[in-house]
């Protein structure tokens, strides 16, 4: 058996003898000319392989046509979505420009990685209730995308009964259906609040969503649960109202800020609650306050 290696080896031989006995009437040619000679032979016959190759992956993603034969491209065959229900599946798959059928490979746009990294940021932009999207090709013919929500700890009041504006702990408001059981941020003007926008800078919003965490997080014998509304409009404290119809008034040191000595002071504040109502004294009270440090008090 005649190995590869040597059959090109003779083509470049016969190749280059060719062209050394055609050089300069036949004349022999020096070691420089001979190796310039050899090394034009071989930059052509990659060039030629290079467009070769070339052309068959072209062939093979994008399809075309060969001596009066059609090559299919490569297309999507299945499109498996994951996600919750602030985002419809039908809304993502419009977001992403995604069909079943449509070719993998396309010169415009298609499902190469910078293709995907750009309808990513694209649905990302337009769904604020999305904290991560993923999309990734899992088989030869399957797209997988997951599409992760943001986690609500608050709602707003809103005129639109379908949906209504929530706030997640980082400050991002979007819209999502379905949460009757949330507590409502009152006393905030929500005339000019929009899904996307980013509350940083309100210190009562801020106090309000660490207050949330806190009880989520069953840091205190309170749940979120017990909380029907949270007033942000003072200064100084925000207003609570509880699921028994208690009302209380809230502050504690470095509030909103998230600290650790925020969050063990505002653990503090809340304990102290908890004893006022059991208390025999101050459990058929309604008023509260709890806006000094280590004290309670009732109105």
């Amino acid at each position: 058996m005649v190995s590869t290696r040597k059959r090109t080896g003779g083509f470049f031989s016969r190749a280059f003898r060719r062209l050394s006995s055609r050089s300069s009437g036949g004349a022999g040619l020096s070691d420089g000319q001979r190796r310039a000679v050899r090394f034009g032979v071989v930059a052509a016959a990659l060039v030629v392989v290079l467009l070769l190759l070339r052309g068959l992956l072209r062939l093979f993603f994008f399809g075309g046509e060969v001596f009066g034969i059609e090559v299919p491209a490569q297309k999507v065959g299945r499109i498996e979505i994951t996600s919750g229900e602030a985002v419809p599946k039908e809304l993502l798959l419009k977001w992403l420009e995604f069909n079943e059928g449509m070719p993998y490979f396309n010169p415009d746009e298609g499902l190469f990685a910078r293709d995907l990294a750009r309808r990513q940021t694209r649905v990302l932009k337009a769904a604020p209730a999305l904290v991560a999207l993923s999309i990734s090709r899992t088989s030869s013919n399957v797209v997988t995308v997951v599409a992760t929500e943001r986690s609500p700890l608050a709602k707003f009041k809103d005129k639109d009964e379908g949906k209504s504006l929530v706030i997640d702990r980082e400050g991002v408001v979007f819209r999502r259906p379905n949460v009757m059981q949330l507590p409502e941020i009152t006393g905030y003007a929500t005339e000019a609040l929009y899904p996307g926008d980013r509350i940083t800078s309100h210190r009562m919003i801020a106090a309000a969503l660490e207050l949330l965490q806190c009880l989520e997080a069953g840091q205190s014998e309170l749940r979120r649960g017990f909380i029907v509304s949270i007033d942000v409009s003072k200064i100084d404290y925000i207003g609570c109202e509880f699921t028994d119809g208690r009302h209380a008034m809230l502050a504690w040191k470095e509030m909103g800020r998230g600290t650790e000595t925020s969050r063990k002071w505002l653990i503090a504040q809340l304990d102290g609650y908890v004893a006022a109502i059991q208390n025999p004294r101050g459990r058929n009270l309604r008023e509260f306050d709890l806006t000094i440090p280590g004290h309670s008090s009732t109105r």
